[in-house]
């Protein structure tokens, strides 16, 4: 039987634990050392789950904020949850607080690919991210993201009002400890 990372052996799905597995010690990148020994795995590095945030500041009226980043660095990474934040940045004089997200469905979102392709179109950010901050309501089966891409993603705003808005992902990686 092929190596099961310990992180993935609860998955019922044992064809789905051995491709999580590979998809992060079988790459180069993210495990330079035993990429091409799968026997070498069981002693090697372990899988590490860490969160990624971006954040944006948008005006009322502001020009989009485009971020072209890649969260982990250059290794392969499985995306396990993500969450998107909205909050007014300064609350209008005379209101009264708001709840996170109330404003969520007039930010926009976008992700593009460095290959040109749409990975997410322009849609609200609640219908990408949910609506609960940390906990959307389904969660989203796990996306196997490639180390070398790159993403730009692109926030938009579309209320009379200043926004913050924090994105955040968890994902499995391998940790070489560099």
């Amino acid at each position: 039987m092929p190596y099961i990372d310990p992180s993935f052996a609860n998955i019922d799905d044992k064809a789905l634990s051995v491709a999580f597995t590979h998809w992060l010690y079988g790459d180069a990148n993210g495990n330079p050392s035993s990429w091409d020994k799968p026997e070498l795995w069981p002693n090697g590095p372990r899988v590490k789950y860490i969160k990624r945030r971006l954040t944006a500041v948008i005006a009322s009226g502001g020009a989009d904020d485009e971020q072209i980043t890649n969260l982990w660095g250059g290794k392969n990474a499985i995306i396990f949850s993500r969450s998107a934040t909205v909050r007014l940045t300064a609350a209008p004089a005379g209101a009264a607080l708001r709840i996170p997200n109330e404003h969520a469905e007039y930010v926009t979102f976008k992700q593009l690919s460095d290959d040109g392709q749409f990975n997410v179109e322009e849609n609200p950010i609640s219908a990408i991210f949910g609506t609960i901050p940390g906990q959307p309501i389904v969660l989203d089966p796990p996306e196997m993201w490639w180390g070398n891409a790159t993403k730009t993603y692109t926030i938009g705003n579309d209320i009379s009002a200043s926004v913050t808005v924090h994105l955040t992902w968890m994902a499995a990686v391998l940790d070489i400890a560099r």
